[in-house]
């Protein structure tokens, strides 16, 4: 009949928000995953989907969830990904639902690299989305890392994972190595 067959484009199992994949464990690294055929757009907490990076960007995102055990530093990177990514991490807000942005990055500062890297103060138990999505609707293969620092290194490091001191003297030993300057820090 000289029609052909109707081509079939398949979106990664993780392209919806409600479709999310849960990453667990203190380090991980996710490198079977895909953009390829991803879609945006959709409502997420009753909000419209962010734009990751740029407010003009067609969105090709795909979301993963993870959540930790513990306060402390936390680091993801799409370091190998096939293609020029947008990395986003959020949190879901208390007040009014969305999202809240905790972290993003467009391009790692090296030259010439195109993959993305943010370094943040996690809380404990607080769950954090992470959108991986492709500069400029690019698409391709995605590798994901991701590092918590050890317990108790630099535990309290973020202001709410402060230790509470008791009583009208006394001393606590301490380092503040690697320690890091929170959003609205004082300098």
């Amino acid at each position: 009949n000289g029609s052909s067959p109707a081509t079939v484009q398949v979106r990664p199992a993780n392209d919806d928000f409600v479709d999310r994949k849960i990453l667990n464990g203190r380090n991980g690294f996710e490198y079977i995953a895909t953009n390829v055929n991803a879609t945006g757009g959709e409502l997420i907490f009753g909000r419209a989907e962010p734009k990751h990076f740029y407010p003009d960007q067609v969105t090709k995102s795909v979301w993963y969830q993870w959540t930790p055990n513990y306060a402390s530093q936390v680091t993801f990177r799409t370091e190998l990904s096939t293609f020029d990514t947008l990395l986003a991490v959020y949190t879901q807000s208390v007040a009014g639902g969305g999202l809240v942005l905790v972290s993003r990055n467009d391009d790692v500062p090296v030259a010439g690299v195109r993959t993305s890297a943010v370094k943040f103060n996690a809380l404990k138990d607080q769950t954090l989305y992470i959108a991986v999505d492709g500069y400029a609707g690019s698409e391709g293969q995605i590798t994901l890392n991701w590092t918590q620092a050890a317990s108790g290194a630099n535990s309290n490091n973020g202001f709410a994972a402060g230790l509470a001191l008791s009583g009208a003297a006394g001393a606590i030993a301490g380092s503040s190595t690697n320690a890091t300057k929170e959003t609205g820090e004082p300098s």
